[in-house]
């Protein structure tokens, strides 16, 4: 999925109360043109006009989290037809509603949904001062064949996988100045991917496979718990026991073998061979030394004899 060179992760907050009264709506039309490209900004206090954004991009992905003042953004076919911009956005408010227009089709955005739309279509985009919404962006190559993709997908978060989406997406945000381009697109991507299975409509996956897929992005931190675990999948822990034990596990037992594997991986990549063990342990989120041996010891291997 990434190259040996990983692409340059950027972050960067926005705020137009930088910016004189009377030229700070004009501001923030050059500042979202900057991350959309060619849209139409219309609002009605345009002096004075307050907004906000907290921007993290790597390679071609990226979230805007924003708020403002009461505004319209229009994507104009003309701007689709001389943009070549055939992107996604996802849209996912947090706060208040988003009105959105697409040919003879509207809907009323809320917290707990999302709706996807095509920077190759027309679109209007409309929200009362004071809303709060994040939006996804990444290649159309990412998005499920649908059968009109310019068309608006509408996107129900509120079951499990819909609260790992949200769950991702706000971590990022909130852990946006400690990444770099790796992690922030492994997540990214695992966001992007179970949104368009609910786009389609298709099989949801079961709460097992959501527990196996967010294990296998937060191993490394070594406060991942099974308690932690389940409250990112918005589930109970007793579920997610129960879940795990339909499958023959625990969730302490998915954590530690994602560690293991982890560790495992390290263990045998040459980048990592001037790095001593306890160094391998402790990235692969491993609190101690003793932990690190204790759950080898379980799989019959040695490290030593991994290098």
């Amino acid at each position: 999925m990434l190259s040996s060179r990983s692409p340059a992760y950027e972050v960067a907050d926005y705020s137009t109360v930088r910016d004189s009264p009377e030229v700070r709506f004009e501001a923030w039309t050059d500042h979202v043109r900057e991350n959309h490209g060619g849209l139409t900004l219309t609002a009605d206090a345009r002096p004075g006009f307050t907004g906000r954004t907290r921007v993290q991009r790597a390679a071609d992905c990226q979230i805007v989290a924003f708020e403002s003042d009461a505004i319209t953004y229009r994507r104009e076919a003309a701007a689709a037809r001389r943009d070549g911009d055939d992107t996604i956005r996802v849209l996912l408010p947090n706060r208040g509603v988003l009105a959105v227009e697409s040919g003879d089709a509207q809907a009323i955005i809320r917290p707990g949904q999302a709706i996807a739309v095509s920077m190759a279509a027309s679109f209007a985009v409309a929200h009362r001062a004071g809303t709060q919404a994040r939006v996804l962006s990444f290649p159309i190559a990412q998005w499920p064949r649908l059968p009109d993709p310019r068309a608006p997908h509408m996107i129900d978060l509120t079951g499990g996988p819909g609260a790992v989406v949200v769950g991702l997406v706000d971590d990022l945000l909130v852990h946006r100045r400690k990444l770099d381009a790796p992690p922030f697109l492994d997540s990214f991507e695992l966001a992007v991917r179970l949104l368009a299975r609910l786009a389609t409509g298709g099989s949801r996956p079961g709460l097992f496979d959501l527990a196996t897929e967010l294990i296998g992005e937060y191993s490394d931190d070594p406060d991942l718990t099974p308690a932690d675990l389940a409250g990112r999948l918005g589930w109970s822990l007793r579920a997610l026991q129960s879940a795990a034990r339909a499958h023959g596990t625990t969730p302490t037992a998915m954590i530690r073998s994602a560690r293991i594997g982890a560790a495992r991986t390290r263990l045998r990549d040459a980048r990592w061979a001037d790095r001593g063990v306890a160094d391998i342990a402790h990235a692969s989120g491993f609190g101690s030394l003793g932990a690190f041996y204790g759950a080898f010891a379980t799989t019959g291997e040695r490290p030593g004899d991994l290098r």
